[in-house]
């Protein structure tokens, strides 16, 4: 009975299998015919379109840049020496100002009391000193002839040199206040450009005052301060360590990104040179801190101002060139495509090169290509070893570029 069943369910099944046996035959077949040639022969890869740039020879300047920030050659919060009430200022905002000028006044009446008391004082005590010495005289005169004691008359020199040591103390009071008169009135401490007025007449002013009476900063010329990177020390060591190396020019433009957001109106850079160096390199950082001194008559530069700075430090003549965008890293090392003819058409290849030295527009290259070589600048992503590329040229750049995209797409 079992086996009766078993047979009765594959015959129902067989013919079903067989047809599906076959559909997967023909499948198979029409397949490998439409591979073949039933629908033509295969395409070849489109070429992938590219931008290049010919590598060129030409004088390498090394830079290293850095940002930096300007500082006042000399900066002065004025105070008043004294306390007292601000009588006059005689300054106005963003003047310039002269050292020694006189730029405000405090009310003198209390210290020009002082000074007459101290020297009324010395009046007295230089009448009673002229007194004393007068007796002393005739003292010394009766001691010789036996007529007084020699106790009165060292009683005597005595009192005329403690009536002197009232009078110079009484002069170096005197001092003292005129001193304190001098300070009620406030010069320019140094040359340079008042900022604005921090307190105005009719204020009690003391030393103390945080903000102070204005501040005086002298602008032309004016300090950088900029950090250059631990690794481009022993380049720029090099550099100041030159003849005339403590003479060392230094580029600037203003801005935080310099040249990268110039405008056609943009002022010219800036040149200065280095002054000093830091004595040690910023740990938290890895860098080391210079300054540098650039004139600034027209007060283009302003303390707290972010600019670029760019030291030179090395200079390569006739050297090989190509643009920065051309460099790509392999897993040799650094790396550019290179144009050469192939079946019918251009291809690329890969070239480890020696670079000598990199920044933002172009690479320095020791070994690896020669001059006038074309290598890629724009298009890598679509290259390989021998691939077939299509050149574009600037007015179809763009339009190569959608093409790409579009290929990539379908």
């Amino acid at each position: 009975m079992r086996v009766t069943l078993a047979a009765t369910h594959l015959r129902r099944w067989l013919p079903w299998a067989v047809v599906g046996a076959l559909a997967v035959v023909a499948w198979g077949l029409w397949a490998q015919g439409r591979d073949a040639g039933g629908t033509g022969p295969k395409r070849a890869a489109a070429p992938a379109p590219v931008r290049v740039a010919t590598v060129g020879q030409e004088d390498v300047v090394a830079e290293v840049q850095a940002v930096g920030m300007v500082q006042a050659a000399a900066q002065v919060v004025v105070r008043p020496r004294v306390e007292g009430l601000l009588a006059s200022v005689a300054f106005r905002e963003g003047q310039l100002l002269r050292q020694g000028e006189v730029i405000a006044r405090l009310d003198d009446r209390e210290a020009r009391a002082e000074v007459a008391r101290w020297q009324a004082e010395v009046d007295r005590l230089t009448h009673q000193l002229t007194l004393a010495r007068a007796d002393q005289q005739r003292y010394d005169d009766l001691a010789s002839q036996a007529a007084v004691s020699t106790q009165q008359r060292d009683q005597q020199a005595a009192q005329t040199r403690q009536i002197d040591a009232q009078r110079r103390a009484a002069q170096a009071s005197l001092a003292a206040a005129k001193v304190q008169l001098d300070h009620t009135v406030i010069r320019a401490p140094i040359s340079g450009r008042a900022g604005l007025k921090g307190v105005d007449p009719g204020n009690l002013v003391r030393p103390s005052d945080e903000r102070g009476l204005l501040t005086i900063t002298r602008l032309d010329p004016v300090h950088v301060v900029f950090a250059v990177p631990q690794a481009r020390w022993q380049a720029v060591r090099e550099a100041l360590q030159t003849p005339g190396g403590d003479a060392v020019p230094v580029r600037l433009s203003e801005g935080p990104e310099g040249a990268q957001n110039a405008t056609a109106g943009a002022a010219a850079p800036l040149m200065g040179r280095v002054l000093t160096r830091d004595n040690q390199i910023d740990a938290a950082t890895g860098t080391l801190r210079l300054k540098a001194e650039f004139a600034n008559a027209d007060e283009r530069l302003l303390p707290g101002q972010p600019v670029t700075v760019r030291l030179p430090v090395q200079t390569w003549r006739q050297t090989l060139v190509v643009p920065a965008a051309a460099l790509q890293q392999g897993l040799r090392g650094p790396m550019v495509w290179r144009l050469k003819p192939g079946d019918g058409a251009l291809q690329a290849e890969p070239v480890w090169i020696e670079v000598r030295w990199q920044d933002d527009a172009r690479v320095a290259v020791v070994s690896g290509l020669a001059a006038g070589d074309r290598v890629v600048v724009d298009g890598h992503a679509r290259l390989k070893p021998g691939a077939p590329v299509r050149v574009l040229t600037q007015e179809g750049a763009k339009e190569g570029t959608q093409e790409g995209r579009d290929g990539d797409s379908r």
